[in-house]
């Protein structure tokens, strides 16, 4: 049952046919359940507010599917505790694969990137389309802490740091593109070293704090730490070389994105190729240097309120300054 009724779902595919040679398994029917009696308020569908309501006009079929299998065969990234394997699950995660199949994602994030023994898989494609797609629409992704910085502000932000001729502006709509993707995953390798701990129950007062900067749950605050080094005295002793990995990997999105946006539409082919080696080689050395090392999440709590327009402002106003000092 879904929502209520018979879901007589039997493809995880919707709207798309298998490719040449691919077997399919049906999903069996659900059996139809004899109403009970219900007393006030019981017997109705309840109403969640994590679920997102459907998109007014949306073009994108926004379908909300509680019968996943892949959920009750893989573990997540959220659900594994060592951490040489979470950084062996985000390497062999197909990303790159999808993108040379010409797809981008859009919404990689550590409950689509999951792993089953030796197998790493992506999951939920129901955001995923064609990188030569002219459609667009309204994209309500819901984890916000993974989200490219681009994606969040709906505008490329990289092309402030190209200098160009006045003939050269241009009126290009923002597109997501595979690189985007490539920040989704390095967003997960951060949320790894800095959300964690060696010791449950033991994070460090200034791992906390960095935490905080790193995922405050609004996107302005995020981009400023996008465009920032890495604080390694944060982190515990073993995962520093981790840490390493991780901010080798954001100087190179960066460079990509700059590389990329020297031209509207961002020319993003050839960064991408170097970007998608740079991250195999990095995630391969955090692996190699965190075995046998388990983690531990830290209580930490964060102030999901929004700020005030006048320190949206002055956020703003710091993370141009920030972004003209990086390219100095």
């Amino acid at each position: 049952m879904a929502n209520g009724k018979i879901d007589s779902t039997d493809s995880l595919l919707p709207e798309f046919d298998l490719p040449a040679g691919c077997t399919s398994y049906p999903l069996p029917a659900d059996e139809v359940q004899k109403p009970k009696p219900t007393g006030t308020g019981e017997g109705l569908t309840p109403t969640f507010p994590s679920v997102p309501r459907r998109t007014k006009h949306s073009k994108v079929p926004h379908r909300t599917d509680p019968r996943l299998v892949s959920r009750d065969v893989f573990q997540s990234i959220y659900d594994l505790r060592n951490l040489d394997t979470v950084f062996a699950t985000l390497e062999d995660a197909p990303v790159d694969f999808l993108h040379d199949a010409d797809w981008v994602h859009r919404d990689v994030n550590a409950c689509n990137v999951v792993r089953s023994g030796k197998m790493a898989k992506l999951d939920d494609f129901d955001y995923a389309k064609r990188m030569d797609s002219k459609t667009t629409h309204e994209l309500q992704q819901l984890t916000l802490d993974f989200m490219a910085c681009e994606a969040g502000a709906h505008n490329y932000l990289f092309e402030l740091l190209v200098c160009r001729p006045y003939a050269d502006e241009h009126d290009c709509p923002f597109r997501f593109n595979p690189l985007h993707d490539m920040e989704s995953v390095w967003w997960m390798a951060m949320w790894v070293v800095y959300y964690h701990a060696v010791q449950a129950g033991e994070p460090l007062s200034e791992q906390l704090e960095y935490l905080h900067k790193l995922f405050p749950g609004r996107l302005g605050e995020r981009t400023i730490a996008f465009f920032a080094a890495l604080k390694f005295e944060a982190l515990p002793t073993s995962f520093v070389h981790a840490g390493y990995a991780v901010e080798y990997m954001r100087r190179e999105i960066l460079a990509a994105y700059a590389e990329s946006e020297k031209k509207m539409p961002p020319a993003y082919a050839n960064p991408l190729k170097q970007l998608h080696s740079v991250f195999t080689d990095q995630l391969a050395s955090a692996v190699a240097h965190c075995r046998g090392i388990s983690h531990f999440s830290l209580s930490a709590k964060r102030q999901l309120e929004d700020s005030t327009s006048e320190d949206r402002d002055s956020k703003q106003a710091k993370l141009q300054e920030v972004m003209r000092s990086d390219a100095q």
